[in-house]
């Protein structure tokens, strides 16, 4: 197989894959909100966790890096809310939920062969850092 057919065949399998986490992504930010002390928020914040790491190796496998790095800072996110022992914010749930609706829009806009130096989600990347370095670390 030559290296383009290779490329195309790489990058459709990671777009089938993100709208498959983006939808984990939703589903458990959406169970989260609504009861976040449930029996079972340990269960989705590791699964929020495995779908925006696996999300990102996905993205660094085909040089999409405004979605790897969207998907570090939500681990970075997640692992410090989880690590201190709260649960999620309600200011947060907005910019989580608004970042996986971007990640959805990167998704549309490579399908399309469209740039992504001026998405949605290029333009959340900093608001996410700053969020997540707000975030105390568990010593």
């Amino acid at each position: 197989m030559d290296r383009g057919k290779l490329i195309e065949r790489l990058m459709a399998t990671f777009l089938g894959e993100l709208g498959d986490h983006v939808r984990v992504i939703n589903d458990d930010l959406l169970a989260l909100e609504k009861d976040p002390q449930g029996a079972d928020h340990a269960e989705r914040y590791q699964s929020l966790f495995r779908a925006a790491h696996s999300l990102k190796g996905a993205a660094r496998s085909v040089g999409v890096g405004v979605v790897e790095e969207a998907c570090h800072q939500l681990e970075e996110i997640l692992s410090r809310v989880r690590d201190l022992g709260r649960p999620l914010a309600p200011e947060l749930f907005g910019l989580l939920f608004q970042t996986a609706d971007a990640i959805e829009d990167a998704g549309r806009r490579l399908r399309e062969q469209r740039d992504l130096a001026e998405s949605p989600l290029s333009a959340l990347l900093g608001r996410l850092k700053e969020t997540a370095d707000d975030i105390p670390r568990r010593n």
